[in-house]
């Protein structure tokens, strides 16, 4: 039991420190430091269901030119 517990939080711990450093190194972009392009697909994605731009959004927007391509496909 000692063992499984130690297990458990163990791996709560390293999700917490893998989430804390990935949130550190991409932060969002605010809307006004955008381009033209990026504004454009934040926009679409905070007018649709999502309603805010998070997740793996938050990385995707730095490369709107993906976006794009998968717009196209």
């Amino acid at each position: 039991m000692k063992l499984l517990t130690f297990i458990v939080f163990g791996i709560a711990a390293i999700g917490l420190s893998v989430n804390a450093t990935a949130q550190d190194r991409m932060p969002a972009i605010p809307l006004e430091k955008m381009n033209d392009l990026q504004k454009k697909y934040a926009v679409e994605i905070i007018k649709g269901p999502r309603g805010a731009l998070y997740g793996h959004f938050i990385p995707l927007i730095r490369s709107p030119q993906a976006i794009t391509l998968v717009k196209m496909a």
